[in-house]
């Protein structure tokens, strides 16, 4: 879902955005992924059940 740059190297962040600036396949299909990667961790469902779980375990006596 994303591209991997070394950290303080601008040069590769810019070969990096510059490919996928020409790639729009591969940009569009990376959109996709990572739009599947969000709707399955941060769904209403998900955040309900989380949200739930995290006050059972207050109510429980569980701090997190």
């Amino acid at each position: 879902t994303g591209l991997l740059v070394p950290p303080s190297d601008p040069a590769a962040m810019c070969r990096a955005i510059a490919a996928l600036a020409t790639d729009h396949e591969r940009a569009a299909a990376m959109g996709r992924a990572a739009r599947l990667v969000v709707e399955a961790r941060f769904s209403v469902d998900v955040m309900a059940r989380e949200t739930e779980r995290l006050f059972a375990g207050l109510v429980a006596g569980e701090a997190r």
